[in-house]
């Protein structure tokens, strides 16, 4: 019987601890010491949160991008982010008040497809704040835009991230 300690080849296996900070310890164990480094890119990042997205892991993101918006009454479809070239946006949030009753279709780019949809039956406020890991673009270089029903002002902050 091989020595719990040792590999098949006999070489010392070291267990390697990782620490949070808050009194969590993951112990693992290294296969070996040639492909440690890349058995430790595949550990995960301590204090790095991650959520289920439906097929796999992906990491939460924070917002670091914020647009305000502050539309006229009018009823055309108009940009509310523009991403930088190259860019998604990754929408993880708003707060927006509706100067009176309209459906506001919020759109993937420009006649594109509806993101969600806001029906306000007087004037409101509709805050969306735990979109999870947010609602992000079909493509790059494509703004999330807006139509109104009627012509209501829009004011309010959007935020997220560009990717």
């Amino acid at each position: 019987m091989a020595n719990p300690r040792t590999n098949d080849a006999g070489a010392l296996i070291k267990p390697v601890e990782i620490t949070d900070g808050n009194g969590i310890t993951v112990t693992c164990v290294a296969p070996s010491a040639d492909n440690f480094g890349t058995f430790a890119k595949s550990l995960p990042v301590v204090g790095q949160e991650f959520v289920f997205v439906g097929s796999g892991w992906d990491r939460l993101r924070d917002a670091n991008v914020f647009k305000t918006v502050n539309l006229a009454a009018a009823t055309t479809e108009t940009a509310l982010w523009t991403p930088a070239a190259g860019k998604k946006f990754r929408l993880l949030g708003l707060v927006l008040t509706v100067g009176g009753a309209a459906d506001c279709q919020f759109n993937d780019g420009a006649g594109g497809s509806t993101v969600f949809l806001l029906s306000a039956t007087a004037a409101q406020v509709f805050v969306l704040e735990r979109l999870g890991n947010g609602l992000v673009s079909g493509a790059a270089n494509r703004a999330l835009t807006v139509v109104r029903s009627t012509a209501v002002t829009l004011k309010g902050t959007l935020w997220g991230t560009e990717e």
